[in-house]
């Protein structure tokens, strides 16, 4: 920040036609006088606290959004593998009322209601299906908690004194501690763990639909050849969750004093926010990676139909990726996919046919908005 706010008042360096100039020479180029700051002013502009909070801010959108597409995808994995809808039945979550748990129990049941293909195997022989199905709300729930708790503390962060000192009346300042970042850096390191966890269990859901279970081909394809079907892609997926494993470290939990000690304790709360935002870049291609199998693995099912809502993604994602016949190289495909996931396609897609077939996705009631 502070490289950022140099060429304000003269100082440091910007580029121009690429070129790297003095910030001073360039403002005088330009006819261009130096800001000249008042008190704090300089503090205002480089202050780690906002730095912090700009990166909270973006956190909530980001991640509310990862969660909303992995419960559309999640449902559209099931629906490929043959999973069961039983396990969203609302009684089985009224008595654990975790609010991130109900919300999304509410939410998988209301897009499966209805489904051809659900409805198709209520009488078969298995059992139970793995976690990475039946346990969608526990997981996705946990982590909807975790950024209900991150919002939460965002929105008075975003309405409060954070500068030092604060000075109430011409007779009456206190030097306190209202700029430490910790009331953030402790639910950013938390949302990291719950993106982080969203991937772990997409990854997993991806490497079922890849194991040929469940009446689908191994790796989702009956011509594997080069490139061995589906394999490679869901090496791309343990990759990423890997390294967002290594990225849930709690920056907050580490502190280094400077300023001759009188700074003895800080948050570390911009590492935290920064982290947080590597790792959901790697959730969307791990979601993305997540769509292209839960795709393919729903056209195995045909001539059976889904849900309006899962119809419509699965529709969306092969105006972008045809179904996988042969070999192929799939990083056009997943990068097509990454770009309406980052976008907002997926979620615009849902939306639009949840409104119009009055399908209520929201799940308000549920306190989570």
């Amino acid at each position: 920040m502070s490289h950022l706010f140099l060429p304000l008042i003269g100082l440091g360096k910007v580029y121009e036609k690429g070129e790297a100039l003095a910030a001073g020479e360039l403002l005088k180029k330009n006819n261009l006088q130096p800001l000249v700051l008042g008190p704090k002013e300089g503090l205002a502009l480089i202050n780690g606290t906002q730095f912090i909070l700009a990166f909270a801010v973006k956190a909530v959108q980001r991640l509310n959004d990862a969660l909303d597409r992995a419960d559309l995808i999640g449902a559209l994995s099931l629906e490929g593998l043959m999973g069961s809808a039983r396990p969203f039945d609302a009684r089985l979550h009224a008595i654990r009322p975790f609010k991130g748990t109900k919300h999304v129990a509410g939410r998988l049941f209301t897009l499966l209601n209805g489904s051809e293909i659900n409805s198709s195997h209520v009488n078969c022989d298995r059992v139970q299906d793995p976690y990475s199905l039946r346990c969608m709300p526990q997981v996705h729930g946990a982590s909807r908690n975790a950024w209900l708790h991150l919002k939460e503390l965002t929105e008075i962060e975003l309405n409060s004194v954070t500068d030092n000192p604060v000075i109430f009346n011409a007779d009456d300042t206190i030097s306190g501690g209202n700029f430490h970042g910790q009331p953030l850096a402790l639910p950013l390191d938390y949302a990291t763990v719950a993106a982080a966890e969203l991937g772990n269990i997409a990854d997993r859901r991806c490497y079922l639909m890849s194991e040929g279970r469940y009446g689908l081909p191994k790796l989702l394809t009956h011509n594997a050849g080069l490139n061995s079907g589906l394999m490679i892609p869901q090496y791309t997926t343990a990759a990423l969750v890997t390294e967002n494993k290594t990225l849930c470290f709690p920056a907050s939990a580490d502190s280094v004093p400077t300023s001759l000690g009188q700074e003895d304790h800080v948050s570390m709360g911009s590492v935290s926010g920064r982290k947080l935002h590597q790792v959901i870049d790697n959730l969307e291609y791990i979601q993305a990676i997540e769509l292209l199998y839960a795709a393919q693995a729903v056209d195995f099912r045909r001539p059976l139909k889904s849900t309006p809502v899962i119809e419509a993604i699965h529709a969306k994602v092969r105006q972008h990726v045809p179904h996988i016949q042969d070999d192929r190289v799939f990083a056009d495909d997943i990068n097509s996919l990454h770009q309406i996931i980052t976008d907002g396609s997926i979620l615009a897609t849902a939306d639009e046919a949840a409104i119009s077939n009055h399908i209520n996705l929201s799940h308000d009631e549920f306190g989570i908005y």
